[in-house]
């Protein structure tokens, strides 16, 4: 699947994820662009893949709605292997680095 995501797809991909974990933590678009230092309408923009997500800012959406980084990245097996490296929210590094060139890539 990795393969035939496109730059487009993998920001709206990415933002009904996060949207999905947003309202999962009852929280609006609103309060969780606050917490991220957005204005609603730059957070409506990332949510709809209208804008592209920093490395940063998906970080950090994940630590705020308590789920681990690759849960809010398309193509990514959900269910990682114990035995790969993970990084300090316990994500799968190789899924990570796989899906951060994918998105790299689409942009060029």
């Amino acid at each position: 699947m990795i393969a035939k995501l496109n730059k487009m797809n993998v920001n709206s991909l990415v933002g009904e994820e996060i949207s999905k974990f947003r309202q999962v933590n009852g929280l609006t678009q609103l309060e969780l662009a606050s917490r991220l230092g957005m204005s609603r309408t730059a957070y409506n923009q990332l949510e709809n893949g209208n804008t592209q997500i920093s490395v940063e800012k998906l970080y950090e959406i994940a630590e705020i709605l308590n789920v681990p980084v690759v849960k809010l990245l398309p193509g990514v097996d959900k269910e990682v292997d114990p035995s790969v490296h993970r990084d300090f929210n316990g994500n799968s590094i190789d899924s990570v680095l796989s899906i951060l060139d994918v998105i790299k890539n689409s942009s060029d």
